[in-house]
């Protein structure tokens, strides 16, 4: 079974294509001073932009049309190791770049490639010590930019977008040293296998659950989403929830902003879709017809919540519900999306908090119905997302983190990013920027979250 950076690592070597976040080289001679200058410019300019990959036996040199393709390792040139990539980087890199060594075989030749994975998270820019002629300069910054390229940051922006980073990293870190002190214990935010396990069986239960509500409609009904929905999952671990189904739902209702009992968890009075005890848990479904002829993907969801602290959500998309806009299953609005999300976390920590501060939190959502979408904005505010940003994978699924309450509230945008972007990549490797999650929370902070 492959995990989600192995089939990253297998996707680029299916379709190499250089981005902002993904460089190729050729294969190169570690024992050589101007390939370690090459290696080492290319892994500055990513460091300084929160992280990227070097993908190793990849040129342009042996198609016609410039094309980037895969060549095998050329005989007599060692096997790389993670001693001769840091000597050759951090020969030249200040301050160290930390970074993983990774290998992969090509799903259609077989041959081995290596793929150097640079972290981000970098605290303050890091900058070229030493020259070599033509390739890189000492006391020199480098940064990816659009072509892809790596480049010096010329003008105030760039500059003031790697600061930015550098001032977000420090911060992060200054609270996880806070709150190392306070509980004795560094933060992680990979769950325990049997939690994770949990979660993911909450989740298959849940929509099986679904399933059978949907034997109340008719085959076409627009309830069943055949376009597509999404569905975000969260359990409470490490404390007692409630003792009652009572207590459970005063507790959703509580952690909703005023006015927004009918998104998220949805409550109402209808008779059809008003929450009914079920097993142990509460369930709620809006997609009976007899509720609303009238219905559309977006106004259909189906949740479900159990005593032992896990909450399960399921709609359609916003974006099947505009055919005047689009045709059904061929987009998915990024900032809409980026604000369900974030709802969906800071919803979390509410109910978690309400529990006791020492309540962690596992989330994971999953997407179907993307294959063959495009990314698009909601609004015409978004034209940056113009381009071919196609979903070729199905279905999109998160790998399962854990939280507190405390970083959510404290690195809300952080957060959420870390999540995301892992799910946006697999729309042909887009990079999900951190200044438009920042505007999507912002937007949802002014809704009352």
């Amino acid at each position: 079974m492959t995990d989600i950076r192995q089939e990253r690592r297998l996707a680029i070597l299916a379709n190499p294509t250089e981005t902002p976040k993904i460089e190729c080289k050729t294969w190169l001679d570690l024992n050589e001073n101007r390939h370690k200058a090459v290696i080492a410019k290319a892994a500055i300019a990513l460091a300084n932009s929160d992280g990227g990959t070097i993908v190793f036996g990849v040129s342009e040199d042996n198609a016609a049309d410039g094309r980037l393709t895969c060549e095998p390792k050329p005989a007599g040139l060692p096997r790389y190791t993670s001693d001769a990539i840091g000597s050759a980087i951090n020969k030249y890199a200040e301050p160290d770049i930390h970074f993983n060594l990774e290998f992969e075989n090509h799903p259609n030749t077989g041959d081995e490639h290596a793929f150097v994975e640079i972290a981000g998270g970098i605290q303050q820019p890091v900058f070229a010590k030493k020259s070599f002629d033509g390739v890189i300069n000492k006391l020199t910054c480098y940064i990816r930019k659009p072509g892809p390229k790596s480049e010096e940051p010329h003008t105030a922006q760039e500059w003031r977008d790697l600061l930015n980073r550098c001032v977000r990293a420090n911060r992060d870190g200054l609270l996880d040293s806070i709150r190392t002190i306070i509980n004795g214990r560094p933060v992680d935010t990979s769950p325990t296998q049997s939690n994770e396990q949990q979660l993911r069986e909450f989740m298959a239960a849940s929509k099986a659950r679904w399933r059978e509500r949907l034997d109340e409609v008719e085959e076409d009904d627009i309830a069943r989403l055949r376009h597509g929905y999404w569905a975000f999952a969260f359990s409470i671990v490490g404390v007692n929830p409630w003792p009652t189904l009572s207590d459970l739902r005063r507790a959703l209702d509580e952690a909703r902003p005023a006015g927004l009992r009918h998104r998220l968890f949805a409550d109402t009075t209808r008779s059809y879709s008003s929450p009914y005890p079920a097993e142990g848990a509460i369930e709620a479904w809006t997609g009976h017809p007899a509720e609303d002829p009238y219905r559309d993907p977006y106004g259909c969801s189906f949740w479900r919540a159990t005593l032992g602290g896990e909450f399960y959500h399921l709609e359609g998309f916003l974006e099947d519900s505009q055919p005047e806009r689009a045709e059904p299953g061929t987009r998915l609005y990024i900032d809409i999306s980026i604000q369900l999300h974030a709802m969906m976390l800071k919803l979390a920590a509410r109910i978690a908090r309400s529990v006791g501060e020492e309540a962690e939190i596992v989330i994971c959502s999953e997407w179907n119905g993307v294959k063959g979408r495009y990314l698009r904005g909601s609004q015409n505010w978004w034209p940056r997302l113009a381009g071919d940003w196609l979903c070729s994978i199905e279905p999109v699924t998160s790998k399962p983190r854990r939280l507190t309450p405390q970083q959510i509230d404290d690195n809300w945008v952080e957060v959420l990013h870390d999540f995301l972007h892992p799910l946006y990549e697999k729309f042909k490797f887009y990079d999900l920027k951190q200044g438009w999650v920042e505007s999507a929370v912002e937007k949802v902070r002014s809704d009352g979250w």
